[in-house]
């Protein structure tokens, strides 16, 4: 499904959503930077998430690099990258993933920053539809359910 830029914002009902997570690989492309530009005028928030970082950390080792100059390094570029736009400066936080990888990055910071953003049962719904994807996900999901069967214990039945 295609949508004109003209009219995306229209179309995709851009108004109707909580928020929004712009995630891109090595750069952000020119219809990412669209949907930000779009997301600030009408004062929706977003967050950025730097996506393929595996990928980044297996090119580096080849070079001989390590993983602890790696990351520092693609987040110091993103950073400069986003304080020369006034759009991008408008994220709320950035994070690097790998969507092979779960231990590499900001998975639980990121999934942190989703349970912060969302209401508690918009969250809900979207950690129950997500694979277990890191520990994070499995404590939520257990808590969830243990406080929901707390409260049908003190629910007196007729």
């Amino acid at each position: 499904m295609e949508f004109p830029k003209a009219t995306y914002a229209e179309e995709m009902e851009l108004e109707r959503y909580d928020y929004f997570f712009i995630f891109f690989d090595k750069v952000i492309s020119e219809d990412d930077y669209f949907l930000v530009c779009k997301l600030v005028e009408l004062k929706k928030s977003f967050c950025l998430v730097r996506s393929k970082i595996d990928e980044d950390l297996r090119n580096a080792e080849d070079d001989g690099k390590r993983e602890e100059e790696v990351i520092p390094a693609i987040r110091e570029q993103i950073t400069e990258q986003i304080s020369r736009d006034k759009h991008l400066m408008n994220s709320d936080a950035i994070f690097l993933i790998s969507s092979r990888k779960k231990d590499i990055g900001d998975w639980p910071q990121l999934l942190c920053h989703v349970e912060n953003c969302l209401p508690p049962t918009k969250f809900e719904s979207l950690i129950y539809s997500i694979p277990t994807l890191t520990e994070y996900v499995i404590d939520v999901n257990y808590n969830t359910l243990r406080r929901r069967k707390n409260c049908r214990q003190q629910v007196p039945l007729p």
